[in-house]
């Protein structure tokens, strides 16, 4: 529920960019989160993996148009908006955040984590991000 409303403030609030321009990367994020979540419950190892590999070239084509976002904002706003380099700062950062995310998810998912350290590290993640 948080990831849609942290993309909209992001590039729609914060960077001024279109909602058509936000929807894209809103979307395959949405689908990406799914696919991840629903890669648990997929008894076929193989597929399971194919899934996982698809979930995360969607978050690198999500992140792409979020970078995109921060060019566009760079190229378009005005030289003394407030918070002009700090906009484009949290965008990345919100790119890295979620980068962590999904590392933690895979060592979880690989049994690098146990499940109650893949649950320290998102509860962290969420409390300290």
């Amino acid at each position: 529920v948080n990831v849609p409303i942290l993309l909209i403030l992001s590039g729609y609030s914060a960077l001024n960019r279109p909602l058509a321009e936000v929807s894209r990367p809103l979307v395959v994020t949405n689908i990406y989160m799914i696919m991840a979540w629903s890669a648990y419950f997929i008894p076929n190892e193989p597929l399971r993996w194919l899934v996982i590999a698809f979930a995360f070239l969607m978050f690198a084509w999500a992140s792409y148009d979020m970078a995109n976002w921060v060019f566009m904002f760079r190229a378009t706003a005005r030289p003394g908006i407030p918070s002009r380099t700090l906009r484009c700062v949290l965008t990345i950062g919100l790119i890295l955040d979620f980068f962590v995310y999904g590392m933690v998810y895979l060592a979880g998912i690989m049994d690098l984590l146990s499940p109650r350290e893949e649950l320290l590290c998102l509860v962290a993640g969420d409390i300290g991000g």
